[in-house]
C-alpha cells in the first residue's frame, strides 16, 4: 500500500505538535515538582531533609532537561521529514533555516538549557551550604559529600555536553545534505 506525500505531510505535521505538546507538559511539570520541593523545604528545617531536597532538584532538573531535549530533536526531526517532503517550498524549510542558521543568539532551548543550569547550580550552592552543618563532627559523611559532588558535576556536564553536542550536529549535517539534494530551482 502506497501512501501519499500529502498523507505523510499531515501525519508529521501531526506528529510534530504532538512532540510540541510533550514541551508544555514537561516544562508544567518540572515548574509543579519543583513548587512541591520549594514547600518541603519551607516545612521542614532539618539539614538531612534539606540537603535531600537540594539533591532532589538536581534530579529532578536532569530528568526535565533529558525530556526537553528528546522533545527537541524528535520535532527537528519531524521539521526535517516534512522539509523534504514539501521539497523546500512550505513553512518547515523556514522552521529548519531559522533552526540551522544560528542567526538568534537566544532560543527556546538555549533559554531551557540556561534556566536547568541555573536552577542546577542554585541546588549544588544549596547542598554546599548544608555540608557543615549535615556532616557535623562525623568525617565519613563529609567525605562521602565531597567525593560525591564533584562526580555528580562531572557527570552532569559529561551528559549536557554529549546531549547537546552530537544530535545538534548530526541534524545540522542532514540539513545542510537535504539542501544540497535540492533541484535548483528549489529553495534552499
Amino acid at each position: 500500500m502506497a501512501i501519499e506525500d500529502s498523507e505523510l505531510y499531515q501525519e508529521t505535521g501531526k506528529t510534530w505538535r504532538y512532540f510540541g505538546s510533550w514541551r508544555d507538559k514537561s516544562f508544567a511539570g518540572y515548574l509543579t515538582a519543583l513548587a512541591g520541593v520549594a514547600l518541603a523545604y519551607s516545612r521542614y528545617d532539618a539539614a538531612p531533609i534539606r540537603t535531600g531536597l537540594f539533591a532532589a532538584v538536581i534530579v529532578i532538573s536532569i530528568v526535565f532537561w533529558a525530556f526537553e531535549h528528546r522533545s527537541r530533536m524528535l520535532m527537528n526531526a519531524c521539521q526535517l521529514a516534512a522539509d523534504k517532503i514539501e521539497n523546500g517550498r512550505g513553512c518547515y524549510n523556514r522552521l529548519n533555516k531559522t533552526r540551522y542558521s544560528g542567526g538568534f543568539l537566544l532560543t527556546y532551548g538555549m533559554g531551557v538549557n540556561l534556566l536547568v543550569a541555573l536552577i542546577i547550580s542554585m541546588a549544588v550552592l544549596g547542598l554546599v551550604a548544608y555540608w557543615p552543618v549535615w556532616c557535623g563532627a562525623d568525617p565519613w559523611k563529609c567525605l562521602l559529600a565531597t567525593a560525591v559532588l564533584p562526580l555528580m558535576v562531572f557527570s552532569l556536564v559529561t551528559l549536557m555536553h554529549r546531549g547537546l553536542h552530537k544530535p545538534h550536529e548530526e541534524q545540522r549535517k542532514d540539513f545542510a545534505q537535504l539542501a544540497s539534494e535540492r533541484p535548483p530551482s528549489a529553495p534552499k
